[in-house]
């Protein structure tokens, strides 16, 4: 077994190659703040439109269907956090 000097070990490691067909992947689309989208659409998007996690967003918007606007969603979420908790 080596031993590696401090600088050795402070050294940034080798950078890991991407292949070609993950760099062109167009970057996901964000959703539009007008439009209405359907539950697992806003579901697909709610950490990063929402800024919620899945298990928050299946919290908020258990019993409800239908569509949505971005805006309404965020309402949703909000009034379900600010709920409360009944034992």
């Amino acid at each position: 077994m080596s031993r590696k000097t401090l600088s050795e070990a402070a050294k940034a490691p080798e950078p890991i190659a991407v292949p070609e067909e993950v760099q062109e992947q167009e970057a996901p689309k964000t959703l539009s703040q007008a439009a209405k989208y359907d539950i697992p659409t806003l579901r697909k998007g709610c950490m990063k439109v929402l800024g919620v996690t899945s298990s928050t967003f299946e919290g908020a918007f258990y019993g409800h269907d239908g569509e949505y606007t971005v805006e309404e969603a965020k309402a949703i979420i909000e009034n379900w956090m600010k709920g409360e908790i009944k034992a």
